[in-house]
């Protein structure tokens, strides 16, 4: 009797196991539509843009909502679309997935024979331009500073492609860190961002043996500005104190230096 309830109660669940599997696999939940959620405002993309990249990206409609991987999806989509930073897909049920969008933000250029790699602070190739015809003017590409790389902080770009990341864990950093020191606290905008960015003509990193410290010179377009940052130790702060000199600068027509120490 023991024996036939401990089968009865296996058989149960087996067929609540098979039930839900069927379930699941039903056609309630079949994805049958996609839309995009834009996360940011929208400078070099267009709606179209997203729509098509969605559409060519061969989403799984059809598929289960439960069932399906969609990594390949936005490898896919942010390959083709630089500019593109796709946060995730959500999956909305019973049916639906929602591909969040963000559009990134250009930060430098880094020449490499005779082109510029325009990148962003995740060293993702956003363009490559050899003439000036050939930079994205909606971001205002060509205004952005050129990181100048010296000795060992030198980037060999030969065979990088537009749409890839550059791999390099050294300089990723302080390309973040150049990007976060030109969003002050009360300009959280990727638009000021780029205006700010767009003063700055060079920032050039190096390695001083002499202070065993790298070292960060900037040079700014059309103004008798330097600055210096010694040491890689609370970079944003000093980028954000340095952005400050150079807006004082700016406002009230006086050349000023800055050094860090």
């Amino acid at each position: 009797m023991e024996k036939k309830k401990k089968r009865l109660i296996i058989l149960s669940i087996i067929a609540g196991a098979l039930i839900f599997i069927m379930l699941l696999s039903s056609a309630i939940f079949q994805i049958k539509s996609v839309s995009i959620e834009y996360q940011t405002t929208l400078t070099m993309l267009t709606k179209e843009d997203l729509n098509s990249m969605v559409s060519k990206a061969n989403l799984p409609i059809g598929k289960s909502i439960f069932f399906t991987s969609l990594d390949e999806h936005i490898l896919t989509m942010e390959k083709d679309n630089p500019y593109a930073k796709i946060n995730g897909i959500e999956r909305k049920f019973p049916n639906s997935l929602v591909v969040l969008v963000s559009e990134r933000v250009p930060v430098v250029r880094v020449k490499n024979g005779s082109g510029y790699y325009v990148l962003d602070n995740e060293l993702k190739v956003l363009n490559i331009a050899s003439t000036d015809s050939e930079y994205n003017s909606k971001t205002a590409e060509s205004d952005l500073p050129e990181l100048v790389l010296t000795g060992a902080y030198a980037l060999d770009l030969s065979g990088v492609q537009k749409g890839s990341f550059v791999n390099n864990e050294t300089i990723k950093p302080y390309v973040e860190a150049i990007y976060r020191g030109a969003v002050t606290p009360s300009k959280e905008n990727k638009d000021v961002a780029v205006s700010i960015l767009s003063t700055i003509e060079t920032i050039t990193i190096s390695y001083s043996t002499e202070l065993q410290k790298v070292v960060f010179d900037l040079t700014y377009t059309g103004e008798s500005i330097t600055s210096k940052i010694i040491g890689d130790n609370n970079l944003v702060d000093n980028l954000y104190k340095v952005l400050g000199v150079v807006e004082d600068s700016l406002s009230t027509g006086k050349n000023y230096s800055y050094v860090n120490c």
